[in-house]
């Protein structure tokens, strides 16, 4: 699998790319008790950076100064945030520092549409990438990083985390701390030996920060993008933002958003249903091998080790679910009859579906209903230029390029 990375001369399969069924239900198994927790502590101060820097550089600054692409900062937000959930600290600092810091961000972006690539062509993934010879050198560890610069990345930061565990057993545990996921990752890994080793924690923590802060920066940006053209929704939802989480000024920047609270907001909840549906992160499609036995799909009878696959783009367009409006974006159609809202979120792909889908969906959701609740809240958005056009990448994700926007404080 072109997702797979190495680290010394192994495989490190992920919960994403495992072929093998049985390996994948057990290693999810293993970690799944780790997605139950809200993380909500590492968030919110990611947030409250994010922002009081956007108040700080943007906010009622006129000219070319008062233009952000705000696509720009919300990928940043979204490394930041889930770099602290999963290692504790935020090392990167690409919210403080307003840049690409390292080109992190641009080697995640050519890896996933490097896979997109060669998953459709496995025998070329061969030669520059999984080429045998740098293979054999990274087994002693002569190129580390040689093939996949992202493998340095992670090592540092669970070596860090490692090294502040050794501080901490020698002095007094602090039962106030929480538990970020590599703690307890790490945990598993002493719980399942059999099944979750150092290269599975090497190889969940990397995929979970590169593929996790992608596509939720992806999503942000397109929930923004779709609300700046449709100012009606977006005044909609900032009034029932402000009856839920009321706040007198500058406050606004450091009061956290309850997401207990927050995910019961209906407007909120049905913004994300409709970007989900209209722009789902992932541009490719969702492959899976049928089983040895055959299956009948659709109909049809697929014969056993057929490579099948569906696609989101396609299945939120179902115009027999969604409506004969597919291609508008509408959050009121999440808000009628519930047999209808049932059936159509029976529907939606973008987390997948089944044993392989994200197993880090909750998360993510979580992260996103919390900070775009924040950003409603404390500022005043407007598209730079009200005529703009989409401009998207596709690849393995779908990216926006273009959201330059102006942004007002609400308060005086």
């Amino acid at each position: 699998m072109p997702h797979n990375t190495y680290s010394c001369g192994r495989t490190n399969y992920t919960l994403f790319s495992a072929p093998d069924k049985v390996y994948h239900d057990n290693l999810r198994r293993a970690v799944g008790s780790a997605f139950s927790v809200t993380y909500e502590s590492f968030v919110d101060s990611t947030i409250t950076l994010f922002l009081k820097t956007i108040n700080q550089r943007f906010a009622n600054k006129t000219g070319a100064e008062g233009v952000v692409n705000f696509g720009d900062y919300l990928q940043y937000f979204a490394f930041d945030a889930i770099e602290e959930m999963i290692y504790g600290v935020r090392d990167g600092g690409l919210i403080e520092s307003g840049c690409d810091v390292g080109l992190i961000l641009r080697y995640l972006q050519d890896f996933l549409n490097y896979g997109y690539l060669a998953g459709q062509m496995p025998v070329l993934d061969r030669i520059p990438r999984k080429n045998p010879i740098l293979i054999w050198l990274n087994t002693w560890c002569l190129f580390l990083g040689t093939t996949f610069p992202g493998i340095p990345f992670a090592v540092k930061r669970i070596n860090a985390k490692l090294d502040r565990q050794k501080i901490i057993t020698a002095q007094e545990e602090d039962p106030f701390i929480q538990e970020s996921l590599l703690d307890r990752f790490l945990r598993a890994k002493q719980e399942h030996s059999e099944t979750f080793t150092d290269q599975e924690v090497l190889g969940l923590t990397l995929s979970m920060v590169f593929a996790g802060s992608e596509s939720t920066g992806i999503t942000l940006t397109a929930l923004f993008y779709y609300l700046l053209k449709h100012p009606e929704c977006y005044s909609r939802l900032q009034r029932e933002v402000d009856q839920n989480f009321p706040t007198s000024g500058v406050e606004a920047l450091e009061d956290a958003i309850d997401y207990t609270k927050a995910q019961t907001l209906p407007y909120l909840h049905a913004c994300f249903q409709e970007t989900f549906r209209i722009h789902p992160a992932t541009g490719f499609t969702n492959e899976r091998v049928v089983d040895p036995r055959g299956a009948i799909i659709c109909g049809e009878r697929i014969p056993g080790g057929t490579i099948v696959s569906c696609s989101s783009w396609v299945l939120h367009r179902n115009k027999e679910i969604f409506g004969e409006d597919v291609e508008s974006y509408r959050p009121e159609r999440w808000l009628g009859d519930v047999d209808d809202m049932k059936e159509m979120s029976r529907t939606m792909f973008q987390f997948g579906q089944g044993n392989f889908s994200c197993i880090g969906k909750n998360i993510s959701i979580m992260e996103m209903t919390k900070v775009v609740a924040a950003i409603i809240r404390a500022f005043d958005i407007s598209l730079a230029d009200p005529s703009m056009e989409l401009k998207l990448f596709n690849g393995t994700n779908v990216k926006i390029l273009n959201l330059d926007v102006r942004v007002e404080r609400r308060w005086r």
